[in-house]
């Protein structure tokens, strides 16, 4: 039996790493300013640690695609994996050399509908729904990719008609192969 309406109870559900991270972050300021020695230093990583834990919460329970997608999706050891029965496919992370997300609209009445969309080394992008089960774990994902704009990502959950955002592109040329000519 819970206390809560289930419309709070997911809305704290949602707000659950925002929710996490400002804890964290209040906890090590009283620390960092009510403790002495090595307890301030103890604080001071506990802030840096509530305060990108709270950033993140807040960029996930902002995101809002549309439920019922597609396929699944995995993330282990370095590797994105999407599989579906037609396009599913697995790619490395440090191939990565672009992240876009598309919104397109989809059904009668058309709604908007993210993907997620992963271009790499390897070929043709790996375009994943944002409601396929899992695909929330591709938030996190972005934390391999540095200056990824969290802010973009928000934009693309909040968009109501189709629109295509650049979330991460690699700057740096890849080096070539040993043995290589070039």
């Amino acid at each position: 039996m819970s206390f809560l309406r289930p419309e709070v109870a997911a809305l704290f559900q949602r707000w659950r790493g925002a929710i996490v991270g400002a804890g964290l972050t209040v906890a090590g300021l009283y620390a960092l300013l009510a403790m002495f020695g090595a307890a301030r230093l103890a604080g001071l990583a506990l802030v840096a640690v509530g305060l990108a834990v709270l950033v993140h919460g807040i960029v996930r329970a902002r995101f809002r695609p549309r439920p019922g997608g597609v396929g699944v999706v995995d993330v282990t050891e370095g590797q994105l994996a999407y599989f579906h029965p037609r396009r599913g496919a697995a790619i490395a992370l440090d191939g990565v050399t672009r992240i876009e997300m598309h919104v397109r609209l989809q059904g009668d009445p058309p709604q908007p509908e993210q993907f997620w969309a992963f271009h790499h080394d390897a070929g043709a992008p790996l375009v994943i729904p944002a409601g396929a089960a899992g695909a929330e774990r591709l938030t996190d994902v972005l934390a391999v990719f540095p200056g990824a704009d969290l802010g973009r990502v928000i934009a693309a959950g909040n968009a109501t008609g189709e629109a295509g955002f650049l979330i991460w592109e690699r700057k740096e040329a890849r080096r070539p192969a040993l043995g290589s000519d070039r």
